[in-house]
């Protein structure tokens, strides 16, 4: 533990810096894609439109 201590104060910001720098861009990274495979299909056409339906629209007989 004494050597934290020992560390100088400029070294501890930088490492803290980096840290939130790391997790802020796996957010901004991560919340893109999240939203965005919601909306398309795998083959890049919005589902319902003209691409792979959602469920079939057959009549029951």
């Amino acid at each position: 533990m004494s050597s934290l201590l020992n560390l100088p104060l400029s070294l501890v910001i930088v490492i803290l810096f980096d840290l939130l720098v790391d997790l802020s861009m796996a957010d901004t990274f991560k919340i893109p894609l999240a939203s965005m495979s919601n909306v398309t299909s795998i083959w890049g056409t919005p589902r319902g439109a003209g691409g792979i339906p959602d469920s079939s629209n057959l009549p029951n007989k």
